[in-house]
């Protein structure tokens, strides 16, 4: 395992770039990384926390869970911000994932863009051993909208999201039909209401949209859905390709 481990490292060495020393990534840790995107012909860096679960051996494939997308607070060039919130959170506390989890992060004074993101996918496919027809990706507040953008314009990506408190607008809700979502927003939230409205019309466009509002909840309704397994043990029922 560790020789299997050692040529995975070399891998991603071989097409990380960093800005300062980077740790090896292991099974079962978390580490900081950064890579170089072209993404329509622009070099795009992008920094962020890479996690191996504990049984990656570089051959079996597993799922990419949760590519993560952060809110808005947590952008800028500091990885530690990143920290603050959703998987990679629990993770820095000590909780085990089965499943490989990339956190990136978002530049200052932006917001998460669609093809940056399906760039870092495509690199992580490459540069790790995961089952293609087992991705998923949750985020919140600016990082739900994120999640709804990235899946209205790449529906045939993941097999699941999770958008928490996010907003997207979008003239082909049947498109959003195509995945799995069970979208969170908390009743007192008016930021995001026209998320509410969104879910509903793609179930009726026949699709496979769940919708759960915190009662008396405003904004910040994310912790009730991250310090708690049951959103990721629904993400990974599903698979692409699934009825």
């Amino acid at each position: 395992m560790k020789e299997l481990l050692q040529v995975v490292s070399v891998c991603i060495l071989l097409t990380v770039l960093t800005s300062a020393v980077m740790a090896e990534p292991k099974a079962g840790k978390q580490t900081t990384h950064s890579v170089s995107l072209d993404v329509d012909g622009e070099k795009v860096d992008v920094g962020f926390h890479l996690y191996l679960p504990k049984n990656y051996d570089g051959e079996s494939k597993v799922p990419l869970l949760v590519l993560f997308l952060h809110g808005s607070g947590e952008r800028g060039d500091d990885l530690g911000l990143v920290l603050k919130w959703g998987p990679p959170k629990h993770i820095s506390k000590g909780t085990d994932y089965p499943c490989v989890v990339l956190s990136p992060q978002c530049p200052a004074d932006e917001r998460w863009r669609p093809e940056t993101l399906v760039q870092l996918v495509d690199w992580a496919r490459g540069a790790l051993q995961i089952d293609r027809s087992r991705m998923y990706v949750t985020g919140l507040s600016m990082g739900g909208t994120g999640t709804f953008a990235l899946i209205d314009k790449y529906p045939k990506l993941f097999a699941a999201a999770v958008p928490i408190c996010g907003a997207i607008e979008t003239k082909q809700p049947e498109r959003l039909a195509e995945v799995p979502i069970r979208a969170f927003v908390g009743s007192e939230d008016q930021v995001v209401r026209k998320m509410v409205d969104l879910i509903k019309s793609v179930q009726d466009a026949r699709g496979k949209a769940k919708l759960h509002i915190f009662n008396a909840v405003g904004h910040v309704s994310w912790p009730m859905v991250y310090e708690h397994d049951e959103y990721l043990a629904w993400l990974m029922m599903h698979k692409r390709g699934d009825k």
